[in-house]
């Protein structure tokens, strides 16, 4: 498993942190293996963020053959449009062979 932290900026107001949790390729196996992507955007209200929302998600999409990325960020939304625009951007180098990234979560998406 490869696993990564990419810090989200987007002005100066708003930061997020993407926990990427990403499947070896392994090309000598599988050949050029692209996988899906699930999105996580945990949930909690507008107070905190849950950490059981998270982390042990992505787990369940990688044991079901799934890159899996979790989006901690600032809770008051602000900016949600430019984060998904920066997430999609990158979505490439996670060898997802889609452009389209589900989402999943507690909150509001």
């Amino acid at each position: 498993m490869i696993y990564e932290r990419v810090k989200v900026e987007i002005g100066n107001a708003v930061q997020a942190t993407l926990f990427l949790y990403l499947h070896e390729s392994y090309p000598e196996t599988y050949g050029d293996r692209k996988r899906p992507l699930v999105l996580i955007c945990p949930g909690g209200g507008y107070e905190h963020v849950s950490v059981r929302e998270g982390e042990p998600i992505a787990f369940q999409f990688l044991t079901a053959g799934c890159h899996a990325a979790v989006l901690w960020d600032d809770i008051s939304r602000q900016g949600a449009e430019s984060r998904g625009e920066k997430i999609y951007d990158s979505t490439d180098q996670c060898r997802t062979g889609t452009v389209r990234v589900p989402a999943c979560g507690g909150e509001a998406v």
